[in-house]
C-alpha cells in the first residue's frame, strides 16, 4: 500500500477520550522515525466532555513559517462527533478523515477520503475500551506512514501514565488492531 502524503492532521474529540495522549503518542513516534513534529493541543476548562484536540504536522525537513494553530491541514482524527463543526472548516478540500465508524455523521462532507474504523469495538474486544483513540493512531500511521508500528509501541510505552500500567498490553494491542484493520480489511468511502 502507497503512503496516502496527507499527513498533517488534527485529532478531535471530547475531553476523557484520550485525545492529549493520542497525539503525543504520534508525534512521539514520528519523531523517533526521524521526522520534523510539531505539536499543539487545545483543550477546555472541563475534566470530562469538553471540546478537545490536537494538530499534529510532520514534515522530513525543518518546519518553518507556520503559525501554532495551523490554519489548513489534510487529514482528520475524528474520536466523536460533537465538535467536529469545529475541525471541518480547518480541513483542506480534499482531506484524509480516519473515524471511529460511528462517528462520522451520514450528511457529514463527502469530499476526500474517509476510512471507517470500528475503532470502540475492537478496543473493547482488546478489554480496554478507552484505547479507542489509539486503534485509530494505528490506523492513520499505517495509512500515511507517519510513524513506524514499532515507533507507536515504543510511544505508548513511554507515555501510558504509571496509573494505567495495567492497561499497557492492551495500548499497545489497540494501536496493533488499528494498524492490522487497514492493511487488511479497511474500505474507504
Amino acid at each position: 500500500m502507497e503512503p496516502d502524503p496527507r499527513h498533517d492532521v488534527i485529532l478531535t474529540g471530547i475531553g476523557g477520550q484520550g485525545i492529549q495522549l493520542c497525539a503525543k503518542v504520534l508525534a512521539l513516534a514520528a519523531a523517533a522515525d526521524d521526522h520534523h513534529v510539531m505539536l499543539s493541543s487545545y483543550f477546555g476548562g472541563e475534566m470530562r466532555g469538553g471540546r478537545t484536540e490536537a494538530t499534529i504536522v510532520t514534515r522530513d525537513a525543518p518546519i518553518t513559517g507556520l503559525p501554532p494553530i495551523v490554519p489548513r491541514l489534510d487529514a482528520a482524527i475524528v474520536l466523536h462527533p460533537a465538535f467536529l463543526g469545529d475541525a471541518l472548516p480547518r480541513l483542506t478540500d480534499d482531506p484524509l478523515i480516519v473515524t471511529d465508524a460511528w462517528a462520522w455523521p451520514d450528511d457529514a462532507p463527502r469530499n476526500g477520503r474517509v476510512v471507517r474504523v470500528p475503532a470502540r469495538e475492537r478496543a473493547a474486544e482488546l478489554g480496554a475500551p478507552v484505547a479507542a483513540g489509539l486503534v485509530l493512531v494505528g490506523a492513520f500511521a499505517a495509512i500515511t506512514g507517519t510513524a513506524r508500528p514499532e515507533s507507536l509501541a515504543g510511544a505508548v510505552r513511554e507515555l501510558v501514565p504509571a496509573h494505567r500500567a495495567a492497561a499497557l498490553e492492551a495500548d499497545l494491542a489497540a494501536v496493533a488492531a488499528g494498524h492490522d484493520f487497514v492493511t487488511t480489511e479497511a474500505v474507504t468511502s
